[in-house]
């Protein structure tokens, strides 16, 4: 793989002498030391009194896959202005491309001086592999920022995307939702937008692990697109009718 050291194990080296006569050797060099795509072969070297002979071999050399990465970023705060930077471990095969902050409300990117406000921005991250590395599909590929998962996946020219939410300045006022739940960004986003996506089952109560009927789904939607009137008022539906709430969200 590339990035590797050429692995020797099950290769048999012989030298030949001057009177045909055979005998496998040890004590060889292998080089390049560190392979890549670009290697084609590996020069083989033996050292003998003061003889040393040469030979070459055939390889190919596949890419290294990176299945998992790790960033850290600035936390964003209320007041502060957005960083567009973001740190990789040393170790890391991969490298920052760039860095850039969505405020959903606004339906604009932050520019650099800009500050965050009492609103919500999405965090993405672009990612570049090494020489010889690429990233695993979307299905093995994994990602944290600052520790706690991120969602990550394949974008075009063989890059990664790594894309995080951040509500900022908002109570949270439900009970059953902590700032560790996946779902915590989503579920103030969808209480604090205009139009309101979604309230609680209660006062301090949002229900996160009940079920969600299929009016319900369709009238989530609806509100997320700025609850649109209907294209018609035929209804096609015999289960549903006009003093219902998801009325226009399903037409």
């Amino acid at each position: 793989l590339a990035g590797e050291s050429f692995d020797p194990a099950g290769m048999v080296v012989t030298a030949t002498y001057s009177d045909d006569s055979t005998a496998p050797v040890t004590g060889y060099t292998v080089t390049p030391d560190k392979l890549s795509t670009d290697t084609a072969s590996v020069t083989i070297s033996y050292t003998q009194g003061d003889v040393t002979k040469t030979a070459t071999q055939a390889v190919k050399v596949d890419n290294s896959t990176i299945g998992s990465v790790a960033l850290t970023v600035a936390a964003p705060e209320v007041g502060q202005q957005a960083s567009f930077t973001a740190d990789v471990p040393s170790e890391a095969n991969y490298t920052v491309e760039s860095v850039d902050w969505f405020c959903d409300e606004d339906n604009a990117h932050l520019k650099s001086g800009d500050a965050y406000g009492r609103k919500t921005y999405i965090l993405n991250i672009t990612l570049t592999p090494a020489s010889g590395y690429s990233f695993a599909g979307d299905d093995a590929l994994t990602g944290t920022l600052n520790g706690e998962p991120a969602q990550t996946r394949n974008v075009d020219d063989g890059k990664a995307l790594m894309t995080k939410t951040f509500t900022l300045g908002l109570l949270n006022p439900f009970s059953d939702v902590s700032e560790s739940d996946y779902f915590y960004d989503a579920v103030l986003w969808a209480y604090y937008a205009e139009p309101q996506v979604t309230n609680g089952v209660g006062d301090t109560e949002f229900g996160p692990k009940q079920t969600v009927t299929r009016g319900q789904a369709m009238t989530f939607l609806w509100r997320a697109a700025g609850c649109p009137e209907p294209k018609t008022k035929v209804n096609p539906f015999d289960d549903i009718s006009e003093n219902e709430y998801w009325y226009k969200a399903i037409l």
